[in-house]
């Protein structure tokens, strides 16, 4: 599947990706996988080729491959408190017993709020 636009520009490529987003969510409401083939449209020998085999003068924005798979398992995360790097400047949250990250007990910029955030907050 190939979504294009008709111009190839800052506007255009916000438009395609709110286009994919719909074919997406259609797709997976569908039953149906999705993944991108990203180097057609990101090469530009690939995007020219892909666009001059287009029915109508259009700029290739995503070519998708759509269809029936399997079941996959889940992609394993790693917790946040794992990601998290501090920074001189920035203020490092640490995970508590409840779920919630605490900002250090001593004031790394001060005047600055040190607010208790949720890993939902922070997903968000």
């Amino acid at each position: 599947m190939v979504l294009a636009s008709w111009a190839d520009n800052a506007l255009s490529q916000v438009t395609a990706g709110i286009a994919m987003q719909r074919v997406l969510l259609t797709a997976t409401s569908l039953g149906l996988s999705a993944s991108f083939l990203s180097q057609l449209v990101e090469v530009p020998g690939a995007r020219h080729s892909v666009q001059s085999v287009l029915a109508e003068p259009a700029y290739p924005q995503a070519v998708l491959r759509v269809g029936f798979g399997g079941p996959v398992p889940a992609t394993p995360r790693r917790a946040a408190s794992a990601t998290m790097v501090a920074e001189a400047g920035v203020i490092a949250l640490t995970p508590a017993g409840d779920g919630t990250l605490v900002p250090p007990e001593r004031d790394l910029l001060p005047g600055v709020s040190q607010s208790r955030e949720t890993d939902a907050d922070l997903n968000h």
